[in-house]
C-alpha cells in the first residue's frame, strides 16, 4: 500500500511539472510577442516625434504665410499644400495617438510580463523542489524494491504464523465453549448447594425447633401437666369446699327440714337427697326449688367474687323474684341469708310486701297499658 502511494504521488509530481514546463512555454512565448511590440512602440514614438516636429514647422510656416498675406498666387499655393501637408500630420499624429494608448496597454502588460517572470521564477523553484523529490522517491522506491524481497520472506512466515494462529483461535473457541458449559454448570451446581444449604439451615432451624417443642412437650407432659392438674385440684377442690359449703349452708337456713338435705357433687352439681333417697330436682315444691336456686345462686356469688378480684360488680347484687313459692317464715329466713352474704348494695324484685320489712329503700312500681311508671 505504501509503494501504491508513493508511485502515485511520484506520478502527480510528474503531471505538475509537464504543466509548469507548458506554463512557462506560454508565458516565454507572450514575453517574445510582447519584446516585439515593445520594439514597434519605440519606433513608433521616435516617428511620433519627427512628425510633431515637422507639424511644429509647418505651423510655423504657416503664421509667416498669414503674415505675409495672399499678395501673390505662388503663396496660396505654398498655403494650400501646407494646409494639406498639416491636415495629413494630424491624420499621423491622431494614429500616433492611438498608438500612445496602445503603449500604455504595453505598460500594463509589461507588468504583467513582470509578475509571470516572478511567477517562472517560483515555478522553476517548484521544478526544482519537485525533481529533488522525484529523486528522494527514486530513492524510496529502491530501498522499497529491496524491502519487497525481505517482505516476501515475512508473508512467507505470516502465512504460516497465521495457520498456526488460526488453529491455536479454534483450540480456543473450543475450549472457551467448553469453559461456558464447565461454567453453567458450575453455576447450576451452586445454586444447588445454596439452596441445599438453604434447605438444610431450615431442616437443621427445624430439628432445633422441634426438639424444644419436644422438650417444652415432656416438661409440659410431665411435669406442667401433672403440676396443673394438681393445682387445678387443689384450687376447685378448695372452691369446691366453700361452694358446697355456703349452698347447704344456706339452703337449710331456708329449708328448715332434716328430711331434704343437699350437697354438691364432683361437677358442682346440686345432689338432693329426700327422705333418705336421692330425689331430682324437678320433684321438689315450688318453695323447695326456689330455696335450691337461690341458695345455689349466691353461693356460686359468693365464690366468684371471693377468687377473682378484678369484678367491677362484686358489691352489687340484683335478684328477680327470689322468694317465688315461699312462705311467711321463708322470708324472714332469706333476710338472714341476705345479712351473711356481705354485699354493700342489693336490688330485689319482687311482689311480696313482706321484702319491704328488711329492705332500706322501696322504690314501687305501677304498670299500666304495658307500661311501668314509679309510684312512689
Amino acid at each position: 500500500a505504501k509503494n501504491e502511494l508513493a508511485v502515485k504521488t511520484l506520478k502527480e509530481k510528474f503531471q505538475q511539472i509537464i504543466l509548469h514546463e507548458k506554463e512557462l512555454a506560454a508565458i516565454e512565448q507572450q514575453i517574445k510577442a510582447d519584446d516585439e511590440k515593445k520594439l514597434q512602440i519605440t519606433a513608433k514614438q521616435n516617428q511620433l516625434e519627427e512628425i510633431e516636429a515637422e507639424l511644429k514647422n509647418a505651423n510655423e510656416l504657416m503664421q509667416k504665410l498669414i503674415l505675409d498675406g495672399n499678395s501673390n498666387e505662388k503663396n496660396k499655393e505654398n498655403k494650400s499644400q501646407l494646409e494639406q501637408k498639416i491636415s495629413e500630420i494630424k491624420i499621423i499624429i491622431d494614429s500616433m495617438r492611438k498608438y500612445n494608448e496602445t503603449l500604455q496597454q504595453s505598460l500594463i502588460i509589461k507588468n504583467s510580463i513582470q509578475e509571470k517572470e516572478i511567477a517562472i521564477l517560483k515555478l522553476h523553484d517548484e521544478n526544482r523542489r519537485l525533481i529533488s523529490e522525484i529523486g528522494q522517491i527514486n530513492d524510496y522506491l529502491q530501498q522499497k524494491s529491496l524491502a519487497m524481497l525481505d517482505i516476501s520472506k515475512l508473508e512467507f512466515q505470516y502465512s504460516k504464523e497465521k495457520n498456526s494462529f488460526e488453529e491455536l483461535l479454534n483450540e480456543e473457541k473450543k475450549i472457551m465453549v467448553e469453559n461456558t458449559r464447565l461454567n453453567s454448570e458450575n453455576l447450576y451446581l451452586e445454586k444447588n448447594i445454596d439452596e441445599l444449604n438453604k434447605d438444610l439451615e431450615l431442616k437443621i432451624s427445624i430439628n432445633s425447633k422441634i426438639a424444644n417443642i419436644n422438650e417444652l412437650i415432656h416438661w409440659l407432659s410431665d411435669k406442667f401437666t401433672p403440676l396443673a392438674a394438681l393445682l387445678e385440684r387443689q384450687i376447685l377442690l378448695s372452691i369446691y369446699r366453700q361452694f358446697n359449703e355456703c349452698f347447704i349452708t344456706w339452703f337449710s337456713i331456708l329449708i328448715d327440714d332434716e328430711n331434704i338435705t343437699v350437697r354438691l357433687d364432683e361437677e358442682f352439681t346440686p345432689y338432693i337427697q329426700q327422705n333418705g333417697y336421692d330425689t331430682d330436682f324437678e320433684n321438689l315444691s315450688g318453695g323447695e326449688k326456689t330455696a335450691v336456686a337461690l341458695a345455689y345462686r349466691l353461693a356460686l356469688n359468693k365464690v366468684i367474687n371471693d377468687y377473682v378480684t378484678t369484678i367491677s360488680t362484686k358489691d352489687l347484687l340484683i335478684l328477680d323474684e327470689p322468694t317465688e313459692g315461699f312462705s311467711y317464715d321463708q322470708l324472714d329466713k332469706m333476710k338472714d341469708v341476705l345479712d351473711q352474704i356481705n354485699v354493700k348494695q342489693i336490688i330485689i324484685v319482687s311482689h311480696e310486701a313482706k321484702v319491704e320489712s328488711f329492705v332500706q329503700n322501696v322504690i314501687r312500681l305501677n304498670k299500666t297499658g304495658h307500661i311501668s311508671k314509679i309510684v312512689s
